[in-house]
């Protein structure tokens, strides 16, 4: 069963801050102490299981939330040279470069950087004798570093005027984003518009930015039983607008992990056994969600009178949260108690 979802009109661009959230309870800490144990040596067995502890939580959480890294190459490798022996030109002493549909010579295109870059490249110095050849090899070259900063479906295109005049105005046709097109392909569909609000990097309106789309992507690949795709289609709105089509599947969401492993004591017990259970997207909000259990296992091998060692770790939660600002790092907030 497939379901489609229409995000129509979303609020501004909203960045995203992934928050986790860890607490964990020791449970059961004795377990016949002797009389002449100090606490000082307490201590050190309490700081030795809770470093065990939480390497082995650092252990849990690559496997349980593997990063999705999602990255086009727009880069592109073609070398472009301007030749000054083009037969016929047409001096150009001044070079513009506007933004569709303004008309206004005098305003500059918020893709002027581009130009300056391509000039560079090019080594191009004013007055400039350009040919059919040379001015499409500038246009190229600007419209080359608009792609390479995640601008896929902006264009660079050249108006009717008159180049005797020795002005050459270029005209750029911003890409913006349309609608936004979800389909659901799992077999029950899961996809809600919160998974857009937490999960999207761009708004209707906004220049189309590839990297935008990379973000977005990642952040609701970040739960591992969900895959998504993406696809950029012609709008029938206006020039320059592509809507976006979202591809989104998500496996059964439910996960369980056990193992066993020596790495305790033989104070606490050698042997540590421990089970994790997750759940993926509980919130419907790009959100991780899984609790586990660690218990020591003794053997004849361990010291007696030792402390029996168990630990419950029961949420760890991971969400996306709206905000001004791109976080880069996670925010890792941890509560203990005792």
């Amino acid at each position: 069963m497939n379901k489609t979802i229409l995000i129509k009109r979303m609020k501004t661009r909203r960045k995203l801050h992934r928050i986790t959230l860890l607490t964990t309870v020791p449970l059961f800490a004795f377990a016949n102490q002797p009389e002449k144990e100090t606490f000082s040596r307490l201590n050190q067995i309490d700081a030795l299981q809770q470093q065990r502890q939480q390497q082995n939580q650092q252990v849990q959480e690559k496997i349980l939330q593997p990063q999705a890294d999602v990255h086009l190459d727009t880069k592109n490798y073609e070398r472009l040279t301007l030749s000054n022996k083009e037969t016929p030109c047409y001096p150009i002493h001044h070079v513009t470069l506007i933004d569709y549909p303004s008309e206004d010579f005098s305003s500059k295109s918020q893709f002027q950087w581009a130009l300056n870059q391509a000039s560079q490249d090019l080594k191009l110095t004013l007055p400039h004798c350009f040919g059919g050849e040379g001015l499409g090899i500038l246009m190229k070259q600007i419209q080359n570093r608009i792609i390479e900063k995640g601008y896929v479906t902006t264009r660079v295109v050249t108006q009717e005027q008159d180049l005797k005049s020795g002005a050459l105005v270029l005209t750029v046709i911003p890409g913006k984003v349309g609608d936004t097109l979800v389909e659901d392909n799992g077999r029950v569909p899961r996809f809600s518009r919160l998974h857009a609000l937490t999960g999207f990097t761009f708004s209707k309106g906004d220049l189309l930015n590839v990297r935008d789309m990379e973000q977005s992507l990642e952040n609701l690949k970040r739960v591992p039983t969900a895959e998504a795709n993406f696809e950029l289609l012609p709008s029938k709105t206006d020039i320059g607008v592509s809507d976006i089509k979202i591809s989104y599947q998500q496996a059964l969401p439910f996960r369980i992990n056990l193992s066993l492993d020596d790495s305790g004591s033989k104070s606490t017990g050698q042997y540590q056994v421990s089970g994790t259970l997750s759940i993926d997207n509980i919130f419907s909000a790009n959100d991780l969600f899984y609790t586990s259990f660690t218990h020591s296992l003794k053997t004849h091998n361990d010291e007696k009178g030792g402390r029996a060692s168990k630990n419950l770790t029961f949420i760890i939660l991971s969400l996306s949260a709206i905000g001004p600002y791109r976080l880069h790092k996670p925010i890792t907030v941890i509560v203990k108690k005792f």
